[in-house]
């Protein structure tokens, strides 16, 4: 996993540096519709189209019942079930198989995007929380209370200060700095705890790029959710490092938007004004 998040995000970088002086809608539209394409193309293709559309017409017929019927209870009711059992046949039949198809690329993509479009930078003046999560020793969940607190020391880029020492939390197996940014620039901060030194990316920068709030180990599920920073190292005393990054919204007609929240409300929009013209029955 971590050999393939490190291709994608080798190519998401390649593919949207072009364009991370601009509005992020110059890269979030294109992206929107190219999804909706494949979303309708995988559905068109795996998708039982003809049972859809007889699910459908049966929904339908059971409202136009309701309509035509609407001083008889007995055949309200009897219409409402018939759209309620059709709603779940309905929904089965578009999520299986193709919506399980079509998740696992969509899931890669957001995940890469989430990085460039989910955070803003830091910038100079700004004090900034460096956090260390400890692995705490075998069989126990946390350091004890009185646990010394282990030798550690940063390395600090140029652009940045150490603001504190590391304050340490043993019963929350965290260390934590104070920084100070004083100058933009994207660099890696040195942080060595027991004689191990590992880093972790840092971005001071107005421009759209990766930025990694957090770093963490080599599970499956962390590379998957976290990808934008290469693991850290196999059996590592440190579980992840964190930066609070501020989260970042996209204004879109006259709406601040989280970015997701936009690019799924597009790919939806998208989908449903292409679904005709590539003849998907969704």
């Amino acid at each position: 996993m971590a050999s393939f998040n490190a291709l994608l995000r080798s190519a998401f970088d390649s593919l949207l540096e072009p364009f991370q002086d601009g509005s992020p809608l110059i890269v979030l539209i294109p992206v929107s519709v190219l999804t909706a394409v494949f979303a309708l193309w995988v559905y068109k293709r795996f998708s039982r189209q003809d049972d859809i559309a007889a699910v459908k017409d049966q929904m339908f017929a059971g409202i136009f019942e309701i309509r035509l019927f609407n001083d008889d209870l007995r055949l309200i009711s009897r219409a409402t079930g018939t759209i309620l059992r059709h709603s779940l046949r309905y929904f089965w039949l578009s999520f299986y198989p193709a919506f399980l198809i079509m998740l696992p690329p969509i899931v890669l993509v957001i995940a890469q995007l989430q990085f460039h479009y989910g955070y803003e930078g830091f910038e100079p003046g700004q004090q900034v929380l460096l956090e260390v999560d400890l692995a705490p020793p075998a069989g126990q969940e946390a350091f004890p209370a009185g646990a010394p607190k282990p030798a550690t020391s940063l390395t600090v880029p140029d652009g940045f200060r150490q603001e504190t020492p590391a304050v340490w939390a043993p019963t929350e197996n965290l260390l934590v700095w104070r920084l100070a940014v004083t100058d933009t620039g994207i660099s890696e901060i040195g942080i060595t705890v027991d004689g191990e030194t590992v880093t972790k990316r840092i971005v001071a920068s107005p421009h759209t790029v990766r930025r990694s709030p957090i770093r963490v180990d080599g599970g499956f599920w962390d590379q998957l959710i976290f990808p934008a920073e290469a693991p850290l190292p196999p059996q590592s005393r440190i579980a992840s490092i964190r930066l609070d990054y501020p989260t970042t919204t996209i204004s879109f007609l006259w709406i601040d938007w989280n970015w997701l929240i936009l690019y799924i409300v597009l790919m939806v929009v998208f989908g449903f004004a292409l679904a005709k013209p590539m003849r998907v029955t969704v």
